[in-house]
């Protein structure tokens, strides 16, 4: 898997400093524990890697091994594999070290290298890891963009500037990286835009579809809808 860094200067500094972007080493652990554990039984199920916005999840058909928990998993453990003649293979290629310490190693590294530890859970027969702190920037632009011309074409939004059209991607973008309802309040203190201002702008996101409240006035807050991921395109992959 390839990956890449990001970089920053600071002002009393003038030498770059780069730092992962992703933790590259966690994840290949979180894909071979999946092939692994995975119950190869059922020929239905397989391993995928959902990539989103500001995560990402790999989920196995599976289990985890006889006696061990989820709370269990940041401890060193005696640990059977489900599939042995997958995990030596691992082993002889020298991709996986002592069998029961990969979890651990794997909360080491993101701690050391900055990164929230990654989060385990099992669901309908299924193991679920999910990493954080990945971000894979989407192109909420193209969306926006897209929506707005769906809409003016229905004559129901109005031709607007591009300085408008950055406001609501950040916006967006800001219901995105919180991952939770926000009031216009919130949004306009983040953004350090004025309530009124702000409120227009949500205007805007509602009418194209882009956002929708929930909740009731005083306690919901804005979420974004299903229908703008659909019409937003990934800027780059996980490669630099």
């Amino acid at each position: 898997m390839a990956y890449g860094f990001s970089s920053s200067f600071k002002e009393t500094d003038w030498k770059r400093r780069d730092r992962l972007r992703f933790p590259r080493l966690t994840i290949r652990e979180a894909l071979l524990n999946a092939f692994i554990h995975r119950d190869y039984s059922s020929y239905s199920n397989s391993t995928a890697i959902n990539i989103y916005p500001y995560k990402l999840q790999i989920v196995s058909y599976g289990r985890l091994p006889k006696g061990i928990s989820i709370k269990s998993l940041s401890e060193d453990y005696l640990s059977i594999p489900i599939n042995p003649d997958i995990a030596h293979i691992f082993f002889l290629r020298r991709w996986i070290e002592k069998i029961g310490r990969g979890t651990v190693k794997m909360i080491s590294q993101c701690e050391e290298q900055g990164f929230r530890v990654p989060i385990w859970k099992v669901k309908d027969y299924s193991i679920i890891i999910t990493f954080p702190d990945v971000r894979v920037p989407f192109d909420y632009t193209k969306g926006i963009n897209k929506l707005l011309n769906k809409h003016r074409t229905e004559g129901i939004s109005e031709e607007i500037t591009d300085t408008v059209k950055n406001i609501l991607v950040d916006i967006i973008e800001l219901l995105i990286q919180e991952d939770k309802k926000l009031r216009v309040s919130e949004i306009a203190k983040t953004l350090d835009i004025p309530d009124k201002s702000i409120e227009r702008h949500i205007k805007r996101l509602r009418e194209i579809n882009a956002i929708v409240c929930e909740g009731f006035k005083r306690t919901g807050g804005y979420i974004v809808t299903e229908e703008l991921p659909k019409s937003s395109n990934i800027k780059n992959n996980l490669s630099r």
